[in-house]
């Protein structure tokens, strides 16, 4: 019991410190950015200096001027016209990516076709949230929290920010104007420095979730092997008996069944003292005393809910289980 109460005290203490290190960097972000939770909006006179690199620090609310707002969407309408279905523009920066990112094609899981519609899907809204500073905000944080699973790093977004710039003005040629790409230029580092800024803003929490439910279940795999020792004591117990003579067989038989019935009583009484010691034990007492054990849908509940932590972090994952 001691031992217990000590591992319990260890882990409880580590928890407090990832939760520590959590709040130093949410502090770090707020003094470095300035803006965190008083959500302060870069000027339209500000932004084009601002986001001429990728920016990291937090999540700003930005105010495009208006020509460039402009620029970037009659661009991106004209170049879904010139692919000639969201399909096949999304495959156009599909394939940019994939030429200019070669260790990020291992983090590409989606079908193709899913995927070069998700990617028009996911750059059309905030194209259109250009002129509103708030919903540019929202759109970009909803993407950024479908990415928390992928690695990403200042250096890949600037990569893959080029990468579709040189498409683009491939693709576009003279309608492509300087304008255009500055304003491309800057919304791509807003966005990408996003990415970078909610990954380390939330990497340590979804580390907290997936230990401590790894802390919470830990022992569940304990009675398999208790069974598995038990089990071979037994056939080392049967050995020993077939090597006795008839003489002693009866005794040891006698002495066998006094003990298997000690065991039994010790058995009965360990089970009713049992305590749940682990979320999945905990989930269906309480669901026993809830006049719930014998429902089925309860344990659909418990698996599903180990998918959901599992995947905390793939938005796709899970809407999927839940």
């Amino acid at each position: 019991m001691a031992e217990e109460q000590e591992e319990e005290t260890e882990i409880l203490e580590e928890l407090e410190e990832e939760t520590e290190d959590v709040e130093v960097a949410s502090q770090d972000g707020s003094d470095a950015g300035g803006e965190g939770n008083n959500e302060v909006t870069v000027t339209q006179d500000e932004v084009m200096d601002k986001y001429k690199v990728v920016y990291d620090q937090a999540l700003d609310r930005v105010k495009f001027p208006p020509d460039i707002t402009a620029e970037v969407q009659r661009t991106w309408q004209l170049f879904l016209t010139h692919a000639g279905s969201p399909e096949q523009a999304g495959e156009a920066i599909f394939n940019a990516w994939w030429e200019a990112a070669p260790s990020l094609h291992s983090h590409f899981l989606s079908p193709r076709t899913v995927l070069f519609l998700r990617i028009v899907q996911g750059i059309s809204p905030v194209v259109q949230a250009m002129g509103h500073p708030g919903e540019l905000r929202t759109q970009v944080e909803i993407i950024s929290f479908r990415h928390l699973d992928r690695p990403v790093s200042v250096q890949g977004v600037e990569v893959l920010r080029d990468a579709m710039l040189e498409m683009w003005e491939s693709e576009m040629a003279a309608d492509f104007t300087p304008q255009a790409r500055m304003g491309w230029f800057a919304l791509l580092n807003y966005w990408g420095g996003a990415f970078c800024y909610f990954q380390k803003e939330y990497a340590v929490r979804i580390k907290i979730i997936h230990r401590s439910w790894r802390e919470a279940n830990k022992s569940v795999a304990e009675p398999e092997e208790e069974t598995a020792e038990a089990n071979a004591t037994n056939n080392e117990e049967t050995e020993e008996k077939e090597d006795e003579t008839p003489s002693n067989k009866k005794g040891a038989e006698e002495t066998a069944e006094n003990a298997a019935s000690g065991e039994g009583e010790k058995k009965g009484s360990a089970s009713q003292m049992k305590v749940p010691s682990t979320f999945r034990e905990m989930f269906l007492f309480n669901a026993a005393v809830m006049g719930f054990g014998n429902s089925k849908w309860m344990d659909i509940i418990l698996d599903q809910f180990d998918a959901l932590v599992i995947n905390i972090a793939n938005s796709y994952r899970l809407q999927e289980s839940a």
